[in-house]
C-alpha cells in the first residue's frame, strides 16, 4: 500500500512542490514579518495579524490539497482538490506585491502538482485554465475584494503580467515534457521487469514440462516392458515348449511309421509359423508402441496445470464433442501449438486469462485459442508462428491468427483427423 501511495512520479512533484512553498513561506517572513520592517503602523495590529493569518493558514491548505492531489489516484477527489488548493492559493498571494518570487513560486508548484496528477491532455486543460484565471486576478485584482490592508496591493500592469504568463507557459509545457519522458522511462521499465520475469516463469514451465514428459515417458515404456516380456513369454514360450516336446517324442520313438513322422513334422511346422507370427505380431506391437505419446486430453491437462502453476495464469478448457486421443503427430503437434500459445500469450500479450475451445466435426479437429492481452495492431510471423505453421503443413493442417475485438489474440487450428 505504502509502496503505491508514494512513488517516484508522486514523490518528486510534491518534493519539488514542497521546496517551492518552504522558499515561498521563507520570503515572506523575511519581507513581511521582520521587526525592523515597517510595513503596517503601531496602531494596525488587528491588520497585520490578519495579514500574516491569512497568509500562513491559505499557505497550509494550499500544501495539504496539494498533497491530497497527488498521492490519492481518485479523479474526483484529485479534482476536489484542485479547486481546494487553487482558492488557497490566490487568496494566498493575492494582497502580495511579490509577483516574481511568492507569487510566481506558488504557482509553478500548483502547475507541477496538476500536471503529475493527471493524463496530459486533462492536466493541459486544468493548467491552462489556472494560468488564464491566474492571469485574470492579477490583472483584476478588485474581482477578489478588499480587505483592511490592501494597502499593500498595487495592480500589476501587463508589462509584469505577460512574462509571468510566459513563465508560467514555459514551466507547464516543461513539466508537461517531463511528465512524458518519466512515463516513457517507467513504462519501459516495467517492460523489461515483465518480460525478465515472463522468461524466468516460460524457462521454468518448459523445465518442467520436460522433466513431466519424461517421467510419463518412463513410466509408459517400463510397463510397456513388463506386458511385452508376459506377452513374449506367453507365446514364444509356449510354441517353443510344444516343438522341443514334439522333438524329444519323435528322437526317442524308433517305431514311428512314415504318416505319423509327417504328421507329428507338420505339427511342428505349424507350431513354429504360429509362433513365428505371434512373434511378427508383437515386435509390431513394440514399434507402434514405440511413438505412443499418450492421450490428448492428459498431455493438454498437465500442459495446462503446469502452466498455471507457474506463471499464476488461469486456462480454461472446452473439450467439444473431441475423443480421448489422436495419432502420434496430431497429439505433438497439439501440445506444440499449446506451448507456443501460452509463450505468446504471456510474453507478448500480457495475458491474465487463456480460453482453449477443442470441437471435432467434418472429419477435422478443430482448437481455437485465445486470451484477454493487449494484442497487437500488426501480427507479424516470427520464428513460433512460422513453426506452427511448418508443423501442421506435416497433416495438411491450418493456422489463422487474428486480434479480438476487445484486446488479446485469437488463434484458430484445422487439423484433418482422417
Amino acid at each position: 500500500m505504502v509502496k503505491k501511495l508514494f512513488t517516484v512520479n508522486k514523490i518528486f512533484p510534491l518534493s519539488l512542490a514542497t521546496l517551492l512553498i518552504t522558499v515561498a513561506i521563507f520570503l515572506f517572513i523575511y519581507n513581511y514579518t521582520s521587526p525592523t520592517l515597517h510595513i503596517f503602523d503601531s496602531n494596525e495590529y488587528d491588520n497585520e495579524f490578519l495579514f500574516k493569518l491569512n497568509f500562513f493558514i491559505n499557505i497550509t491548505i494550499f500544501f495539504i490539497s496539494l498533497f491530497i492531489c497527488i498521492i490519492f489516484n481518485n479523479f474526483f477527489s484529485r479534482l476536489f482538490c484542485v479547486i481546494f488548493s487553487f482558492t488557497s492559493c490566490v487568496l494566498t498571494v493575492y494582497v502580495l506585491n511579490d509577483i516574481y518570487s511568492i507569487n510566481l513560486l506558488l504557482y509553478i508548484a500548483f502547475i507541477i502538482v496538476i500536471v503529475f496528477s493527471f493524463t496530459p491532455v486533462i492536466s493541459t486543460i486544468i493548467s491552462l485554465s489556472c494560468i488564464a484565471l491566474f492571469i485574470y486576478f492579477l490583472y483584476y485584482p478588485s474581482f477578489m475584494g478588499l480587505l483592511p490592508y490592501d494597502i499593500l496591493f498595487s495592480p500589476h500592469d501587463a508589462t509584469n503580467i505577460i512574462p509571468f504568463a510566459v513563465i508560467l507557459l514555459f514551466t507547464m509545457g516543461s513539466t508537461i515534457i517531463i511528465r512524458e519522458l518519466y512515463d516513457k522511462y517507467s513504462h519501459s521499465q516495467k517492460t523489461i521487469e515483465y518480460l525478465s520475469k515472463t522468461e524466468k516463469q516460460l524457462s521454468q514451465f518448459n523445465v518442467q514440462l520436460q522433466q513431466l514428459s519424461r517421467k510419463r515417458n518412463e513410466t509408459i515404456l517400463r510397463n510397456e516392458r513388463l506386458k511385452l516380456t508376459r506377452d513374449l513369454h506367453d507365446t514364444c514360450g509356449y510354441a517353443f515348449t510344444n516343438i522341443i516336446l514334439l522333438s524329444d517324442a519323435a528322437i526317442s520313438n524308433n517305431k514311428v511309421d512314415t504318416d505319423d513322422v509327417q504328421e507329428l513334422y507338420s505339427k511342428i511346422r505349424n507350431l513354429a509359423a504360429r509362433g513365428l507370427q505371434e512373434t511378427r505380431e508383437i515386435l509390431h506391437l513394440i514399434r507402434k508402441k514405440q511413438k505412443l505419446y499418450t492421450n490428448t486430453t492428459d498431455i493438454v491437462l498437465e500442459a495446462k496445470s503446469l502452466f498455471e502453476d507457474v506463471t499464476g495464469i488461469k486456462v480454461e478448457i472446452t473439450w467439444g464433442n473431441i475423443t480421448n486421443n489422436y495419432s502420434h503427430d496430431i497429439n505433438k503437434i497439439i501440445v506444440s501449438i499449446i506451448q507456443e500459445a501460452f509463450t505468446n500469450s504471456i510474453k507478448h500479450g500480457q495475458a491474465s486469462f487463456i480460453k482453449i475451445n477443442f470441437n471435432e466435426t467434418y472429419e477435422k479437429l478443430f482448437m481455437s485459442i485465445s486470451d484477454n492481452g493487449i494484442g497487437s495492431r500488426q501480427i507479424e510471423k516470427g520464428i513460433g508462428i512460422t513453426g506452427m505453421e511448418e508443423r501442421l503443413n506435416i497433416v495438411n493442417g491450418k493456422l489463422h491468427i487474428s486480434e479480438l475485438s476487445e484486446g488479446g489474440f485469437h488463434l484458430t487450428v484445422v487439423i484433418p483427423i482422417q
